[in-house]
């Protein structure tokens, strides 16, 4: 099923147009590496797709449907509904517990602090990591970090995780792990989005794409 669809979307820093005229198609189920070199506009696509930036130019339609982009509200509220975000530097709360961090999503949507407690649980379970959750993540592996970074991006049960080089500090081992999860969550229907320089993710992926001078190019 056609999930997110951009269509000619150009953005640009100052007189630097970092994307130009850039369509892609992301359905359910879809495992997509997003390659190019450092400053070619892959975090900035990311960004795009998550409603952070707002493009200069083109459409954003959701399962078919054109949504109104230029609303900062509009995009705040589809990035709360429909997409979680993973990050190479973690992004946790040093001074929470696992699961204080896995729940804050759906603590600043004020949700219930039982359905909070139940769906932590489940997550935390989903991704195998249930014996960190009364940890800090000071005392944690860089693997154990992304893992719970991952649990709380799909803590409020997303449409589609945008991971921005989510295995570029990791060991082998912990890459491995982490593009499992990406791998088994695509299986189950959530669209994953990863920029990344990783060989092993190219090998993982459904879908390449490499942008260049601002173009996004389909590898096929």
């Amino acid at each position: 099923m056609e999930l997110i669809r951009l269509e000619q979307i150009a953005y640009r820093f100052g007189m630097n147009e970092v994307l130009k005229e850039v369509n892609l198609t992301i359905h359910s189920g879809d495992f997509i590496a997003l390659l190019g070199e450092n400053g070619a506009g892959k975090t900035t696509l990311l960004q795009i797709i998550s409603g952070i930036f707002q493009p200069i130019k083109g459409t954003v339609f959701y399962q078919g449907k054109k949504l109104n982009w230029n609303s900062e509200k509009v995009r705040d509220q589809f990035r709360k509904e429909k997409i979680g975000v993973v990050s190479q530097d973690f992004s946790l709360l040093y001074d929470k517990k696992v699961a204080g961090n896995i729940g804050l999503s759906l603590q600043a949507q004020g949700v219930s602090n039982r359905i909070i407690k139940k769906r932590v649980k489940e997550v935390l379970q989903e991704i195998n990591i249930s014996d960190l959750a009364d940890r800090y993540p000071n005392t944690l592996s860089g693997g154990q970090c992304q893992k719970v970074a991952i649990a709380r991006a799909l803590v409020k049960k997303p449409e589609l995780l945008l991971a921005d080089e989510p295995t570029a500090s990791l060991d082998s081992r912990s890459k491995e792990e982490i593009l499992s999860i990406f791998v088994e969550l695509a299986n189950r229907g959530i669209a994953v989005v990863a920029a990344t320089h990783e060989e092993k993710t190219l090998q993982m992926a459904n879908q390449i794409y490499h942008i260049q001078n601002g173009i996004l190019y389909h590898n096929i």
